[in-house]
């Protein structure tokens, strides 16, 4: 993990593609990721949620739960594409809802699209998440 810190005393764009490449590495250690993730989402550049989509197919449901979360955090216009590329791609039906979830905070335009489309789902939990997105951005 001194790696991880290391860079994160590096120019920003610098460590976010050192970042990402880690994250790109499909054989690294969870833990190793975890902390590249976590270091990521200290980030506010653009690039930085195109370094977490590098990590986005991992095998590791984990991996891929601490890209979602990750992604709220990160101010990259990319972040809510990215989790509605979850939402609409990723075979874990718990995934799919928290990235439901992190989609309502950004509280967009584009947000309200997603879970508006996420209304029609076939699920209903999914349906439900959807919905409690939705009002939410309401009430705000």
């Amino acid at each position: 993990m001194q790696w991880i810190d290391y860079l994160s005393k590096r120019p920003e764009q610098e460590a976010i593609g050192e970042l990402g490449l880690l994250l790109s590495e499909t054989d690294k250690d969870i833990q190793v990721k975890q902390h590249a993730i976590d270091a990521l989402s200290q980030y506010t550049n653009e690039g930085t949620a195109d370094a977490l989509a590098l990590a986005l197919y991992d095998k590791r449901q984990e991996v891929r739960a601490e890209i979602i979360h990750a992604l709220e955090h990160v101010n990259d216009a990319n972040a809510l594409n990215l989790l509605a590329q979850i939402f609409y791609g990723d075979s874990n039906k718990a995934l799919r809802l928290l990235a439901i979830k992190k989609m309502a905070a950004f509280d967009s335009p584009a947000a309200k699209v997603y879970l508006q489309s996420a209304l029609f789902h076939q699920d209903e939990n999914i349906q439900l998440k959807a919905r409690y997105g939705l009002d939410g951005m309401i009430a705000d």
